[in-house]
């Protein structure tokens, strides 16, 4: 019976939802090579920290030294040591999960620049065993282009269980606004939206995945909560607006959102903006369009074959092309 080692290899202290996407497709291939008979191991290598400063380099370190499994899925922080170590280990696959990219978010000038290393690498040498992971569309095209047809990209998006979020629907919502994840990467004006529409009488909210940050303040509340309270508070919102500073891979939030039967709100931000133009949801430009929405109980036309194709039914679609690359019992044979 043939074997293969799959590894997840990553750091953070926090379960996003990048983090969650990995393990969906660390997840995936395990039950792919399951299904066609394989032996698999599947394992997470993560560093449950920070680095700051000088100590990214033990970020390159465990990227070195860990990513020595059949198939490698290596966050792109830690994707150049494990390129480098597997030049000559042809049958060692690395898939590398770049969600987004934005220098608003990533402020320090060593990751800027070893972020551009990374893809000026990628677009000038072929490695007939790496390829990118994105996340959405625009971002699939993104990747595409910078590096020009020299290395495969491949787009595995957020796929979540319709029938997972359908118990939590309410018929009867509560005046009540999500405002998202609590996070440096809000747009600033979303507590301009939280002290205009708390005068108007509505109750604001951030979730938060960082007990640290829970707390009531005078226009809105940051709440902890369990996966379940959370859905079930975005269920009896009215809305849910997704007003970011950067430009995202996807938005977990509004998707979820959608799911749970809460209309979106949200600004054209990367994937965030392909979610709105393929679901259907409500497109904000300012402060303004989305008091405006509010105030009106504006109701999108939602696409239902959205939520079908994200769905995880589908998940052997978009899988197939990543194992069709991975090839992965040609290059054990080999």
């Amino acid at each position: 019976m043939p074997e293969v080692v799959i590894s997840h290899i990553s750091s953070g202290v926090a379960e996003t939802g990048g983090y969650r996407q990995e393990q969906s497709l660390l997840k995936a291939l395990s039950n792919f090579y399951n299904s066609k008979g394989w032996t698999v191991t599947s394992q997470t290598k993560r560093a449950h920290r920070f680095y700051k400063g000088i100590a990214h380099l033990t970020l390159l370190w465990h990227g070195f030294v860990r990513s020595n499994a059949d198939i490698n899925i290596v966050v792109w922080r830690m994707a150049l040591p494990a390129i480098l170590r597997n030049l000559l280990v042809r049958n060692h696959k690395i898939l590398i999960p770049v969600h987004h990219y934005d220098e608003r978010e990533i402020t320090g000038m060593a990751g800027r620049v070893y972020f551009k290393t990374l893809m000026w690498i990628l677009s000038k040498i072929h490695f007939s065993n790496v390829a990118l992971i994105s996340l959405s569309s625009s971002w699939n095209e993104y990747f595409n282009r910078l590096l020009n047809g020299k290395n495969a990209v491949f787009m595995y998006p957020t796929l979540l269980s319709i029938r997972n979020y359908a118990s939590h629907k309410v018929t009867q919502k509560i005046n009540r606004i999500y405002l998202g994840q609590y996070s440096s990467k809000k747009h600033p004006d979303i507590y301009i939206i939280a002290n205009e529409l708390t005068a108007l009488g509505y109750q604001c909210y951030f979730s938060t995945l960082d007990k640290k940050q829970e707390g009531k303040f005078d226009s809105y509340e940051v709440k902890y909560m369990s996966y379940q309270e959370y859905l079930e508070w975005m269920a009896q919102s009215k809305y849910t607006i997704c007003f970011s500073g950067i430009n995202e891979g996807w938005n977990r939030v509004a998707h979820e959102s959608i799911l749970v039967g809460t209309y979106v709100i949200a600004n054209n931000a990367g994937g965030l903006g392909d979610l709105v133009r393929e679901s259907g949801s409500l497109m904000a430009h300012s402060v303004d369009d989305i008091i405006r929405f509010v105030v009106a109980n504006s109701i999108p036309e939602l696409n239902e074959s959205f939520i079908e194709r994200y769905d995880e039914q589908h998940t052997s679609l978009w899988l197939k092309p990543i194992t069709d690359f991975l090839n992965i019992e040609a290059t054990l044979n080999s």
